[in-house]
């Protein structure tokens, strides 16, 4: 298969399953919100961890196929987007499991809906928003 289009693949897996992990954030925090009993489904626990690793495997493959590592300067992006990746973990887990209001809940989730706009501007761009901003 030509690289262009096993990277092109890669990349719209990743897409995807970026996507599919979203929607399906948004929807156990609207569960939570509603104290849905939803949330306590064998099928809602497990689901997002697979679309995870299948998140963090395409990631890694592209990675490799494009051949741009964090912790580089030529990766500064990439880096950039590992921490907002980190950063949207944390905020999503205080939104489905710490926040004990709903202004709580509400904050977590507005955070991380930032942090996942941060992670897709970046992994378009190329470009850590603080820099390119500046047009550095």
């Amino acid at each position: 298969m030509d690289s262009s289009v096993t990277y092109m693949a890669f990349k719209h897996l990743h897409m995807t399953l970026a996507l599919l992990s979203f929607i399906g954030f948004v929807v156990r925090s609207f569960w939570a919100a509603k104290g849905s009993s939803l949330l306590s489904n064998k099928w809602v626990k497990v689901v997002p961890h697979i679309i995870d690793t299948l998140l963090l495997l395409s990631a890694i493959s592209l990675v490799i196929i494009i051949q741009v590592y964090p912790f580089t300067a030529a990766g500064a992006w990439l880096t950039a987007k590992i921490i907002a990746l980190i950063v949207y973990i944390v905020f999503a887990a205080l939104t489905l499991k710490k926040a004990k209001t709903s202004i709580a809940r509400l904050t977590y989730f507005s955070a991380a809906l930032l942090s996942f706009a941060y992670i897709g501007y970046t992994a378009k761009a190329h470009a850590v928003i603080g820099l390119a901003l500046f047009g550095l």
